[in-house]
């Protein structure tokens, strides 16, 4: 997760990246880096005292805590992690089951799926709720260890 988000975070900002496989699609799996297999679909529920369970089928998944890897730290500053857009209608409760997005590809669904709102990859548009823009919104250090601008 951490590795291939750094090849994500490549190919959103165009970098160039030497890779055996590249990240392909618009949103691409934070394990695999393949787009349109429904196997990678990612899904949250929240569990009691704030805990998020995630799920996926992808066949190159990894286990990872989700409540680390969503802070990150100094040594893993990649918080390449699913969560739910806030802007998407979600008709069951937190405590359910709902489709995720990746977090480095949460600037692609919110250009095709939300276009009337602006985010740091499209700066003209209505302003993203805080909670959103705070999903959104790369850390320095993620941009840095990643090598993208």
């Amino acid at each position: 997760r951490s590795h291939m988000g750094v090849h994500i975070l490549r190919a959103v900002r165009n970098v160039s990246d030497t890779v055996i496989n590249p990240v392909d699609g618009l949103l691409p799996c934070g394990f695999c880096g393949r787009s349109d297999n429904p196997d990678c679909a990612v899904t949250l529920k929240k569990l009691a005292r704030r805990t998020i369970q995630w799920d996926s089928n992808c066949p190159r998944k990894e286990g990872f805590q989700y409540g680390s890897a969503d802070k990150g730290s100094n040594n893993r500053p990649c918080h390449n992690v699913p969560v739910v857009c806030r802007l998407c209608i979600h008709r069951n409760k937190d405590t359910d089951w709902r489709t995720a997005i990746w977090r480095y590809n949460l600037e692609a669904h919110l250009t095709k799926e939300h276009p009337e709102y602006a985010n740091p990859g499209k700066l003209e548009g209505v302003a993203l709720p805080r909670v959103v823009f705070d999903s959104v919104v790369l850390t320095a250090a993620e941009e840095k260890r990643a090598g993208v601008p």
